[in-house]
């Protein structure tokens, strides 16, 4: 094969994987290797314009064949682009920035996921000290990056502690008080979460849910429906469920080991009517940080329509492979009838909550 056949051919393979990968998300299934294809649609956009740039230059060499894998490209495009649009400043805001950022209303939080191997708390702690969150969350730490992290606890006494040496530890730090704190584990034994109250300083109570679940295809061989993003999907819709019941003001933060733009996530916010200070703002990609090309929001602060933003912001690398995600949310208790373009159930979003808790915690299902 010379080089000319060659580079077409690599072309066009280049572009079916492109085609390929767009349409996967759009089959509401659990099997890990359909849902990863969320994870990089701005890689895939951005690959696909630079095809696209390629046929233009080369159109009047294209075959009939080219010609139809560059209108396919065009598509990939305009698809991508739709997933990343709302994750753009030119989009509206659906959470509103303060106008009064009274400080007796504002929660500082910072979520940060340590990557237990990482050894390099003092980076961490340095963060922190600049930041001063008044809600710290770290997850994959073991006893290790618990004894590191005491200087911690003489700033925020309230804390709720889970070191784990599988990678899915957790570790709550607060300023203020925790009422009726709990580690749940909602859908695997291993994988826990954190339920508690948060008193404001002006006495408010908010509820706090810190989440971290299993990404999808993470587990050996073996264990087919492990493998899925079943017990993922499962432990965010309990949640988005448990928040809609109970109608407080609630934030979620964590490494929820999917993007914002999945169907999974955009579910779970229907559900649990919850809002993210990404959109309108920009994409704040924490994974991976030691690769560039290769970026994706996995981190997050998803909240209720009682809180405003003072601040977001995607903080400095410290030795892990996330960044840590800072948010300054100001709670406005006035709010009585949620913002517009606030989430809601839609269609058959609790059949297909239902399913997905049946098939990753059975237990729990009909609730």
């Amino acid at each position: 094969m010379t080089a000319v056949p060659l580079v077409r051919f690599l072309l066009r393979l280049v572009a079916i994987v492109l085609v390929v990968v767009s349409t996967l998300p759009f089959l509401h299934t659990n099997l890990w290797w359909v849902r990863i294809c969320d994870f990089p649609r701005l890689q895939v956009a951005g690959l696909a314009l630079a095809l696209l740039l390629v046929a233009v230059f080369l159109r009047g060499r294209m075959k009939r064949t080219d010609q139809v894998l560059a209108g396919l490209l065009a598509v990939v495009v305009a698809i991508q682009s739709w997933f990343i649009f709302p994750f753009t400043p030119l989009a509206r805001k659906t959470v509103p920035d303060a106008a009064d950022p009274v400080p007796e209303r504002t929660l500082r939080v910072v979520a940060a996921n340590v990557l237990m191997e990482n050894r390099d708390a003092t980076a961490l702690l340095a963060i922190l000290r600049e930041r001063e969150p008044d809600i710290i969350l770290l997850s994959e730490p073991d006893a290790w990056w618990i004894e590191q992290c005491r200087p911690l606890e003489a700033s925020h006494r309230f804390t709720v502690l889970q070191p784990q040496s599988n990678h899915y530890g957790m570790a709550l730090y607060s300023r203020f008080e925790l009422v009726a704190p709990e580690v749940l584990f909602r859908v695997e034994p291993g994988v826990p979460s954190i339920r508690a109250g948060v008193r404001l300083p002006g006495g408010a109570l908010v509820e706090l849910y810190a989440v971290h679940p299993r990404p999808p295809g993470s587990d050996p061989p073996g264990a087919d429906e492990r493998q899925s993003s079943a017990p993922r999907d499962a432990e965010l819709i309990l949640v988005a469920r448990e928040i809609e019941e109970r109608g407080v003001p609630a934030l979620v933060v964590g490494d929820y080991n999917d993007v914002a733009w999945s169907h999974t996530t955009r579910l779970f916010q229907r559900l649990g009517r919850l809002l993210d200070p990404r959109v309108g703002r920009g994409l704040f990609n924490t994974y991976h940080a030691q690769h560039p090309l290769m970026r994706y929001p996995l981190d997050h602060v998803f909240h209720t329509g009682h809180f405003s933003l003072a601040g977001l912001e995607r903080l400095s690398e410290f030795g892990s492979d996330h960044f840590p995600m800072f948010a300054a949310l100001v709670f406005q208790p006035e709010a009585a009838t949620p913002p517009s373009g606030t989430p809601h159930p839609e269609g058959n979003d609790r059949q297909e909550a239902e399913q997905t808790i049946r098939k990753a915690a059975p237990e729990e299902a009909g609730r």
